[in-house]
């Protein structure tokens, strides 16, 4: 579903991801790969360090989130999607893969009076398939893959997963 929102920003251009979860991890990978400049945005230091050496911007801080043209927003969390409307610049696209957002209330003069747009990411059709499987063996695939439990442990694992311990903690189903 990226594909069709970065027709209109250029290669030199930054494009803003919050959260530097598996979500935002593997956004900020493809549109790396795909030659575009990107920034993530995180609190955890540990899930900016996956990006050290990649070429891929890392900040702590949501103040600075203006000057961004795109910001993709992948966390979920209330609060992050709040401050990058707040603070983004006028006419800023933002697109949400993060779920779920809480009901609040919100005040839409801060999309309205600054020409910004919001865009939702569920919908995808074959083609973005297509290209997601094209695009995954060229993507740096490491980080997803340094923690594997066997189903057995999978107690170790929901507590790894809650401690953040890795990127990502995935569960091998034994064919037995």
């Amino acid at each position: 579903r990226i594909s069709h929102l970065l027709k209109g920003l250029r290669k030199n251009e930054s494009c803003a991801i919050i959260g530097a979860g598996p979500i935002g991890h593997l956004c900020a990978q493809a549109l790396h790969l795909k030659g575009y400049k990107v920034c993530v945005f995180d609190q955890d230091p540990k899930r900016l360090s996956y990006f050290s050496d990649s070429g891929i911007e890392t900040r702590s801080d949501l103040r600075t989130i203006d000057g961004f043209r795109m910001v993709i927003e992948a966390t979920g969390d209330p609060k992050a999607l709040e401050a990058s409307l707040k603070r983004s610049s006028p006419g800023t696209t933002h697109l949400l893969l993060g779920l779920p957002y809480s009901r609040r209330p919100f005040n839409f003069e801060d999309v309205v009076a600054y020409d910004r747009t919001i865009l939702g990411s569920v919908g995808s059709t074959g083609e973005d398939f297509a290209e997601a499987i094209k695009l995954l063996p060229k993507l740096p695939t490491d980080a997803f893959l340094e923690c594997i439990l066997p189903l057995e442990e999978y107690k170790t694992a929901w507590e790894k997963f809650r401690r953040r311990d890795h990127l990502k903690v995935l569960l091998k189903v034994s064919g037995e």
